[in-house]
């Protein structure tokens, strides 16, 4: 799932605050495979309880992991 449609990340957003940037694709969300909206929002309430969500993104061929802290 491409970030924001391919779009550079809003500023202050929380996309922008994990780190995600204009073209990242979505792959996980701490290891559920994310392929649409509804796997996002599922992916992100599934985690809610844990308060960190590590995000698997592709970005220039290569796959990262980005934390997300719910917490703050």
């Amino acid at each position: 799932m491409a970030v924001n449609g391919g779009e550079v990340p809003a500023e202050g957003s929380i996309a922008q605050a994990v780190g995600l940037r204009e073209g990242d694709v979505l792959l996980q969300i701490s290891g559920e495979e994310i392929t649409g909206p509804a796997d996002l929002w599922n992916a992100i309430a599934a985690c809610k309880d844990s308060g960190i969500i590590t995000l698997t993104v592709y970005r220039s061929n290569e796959e990262l992991q980005l934390q997300l802290d719910l917490r703050n």
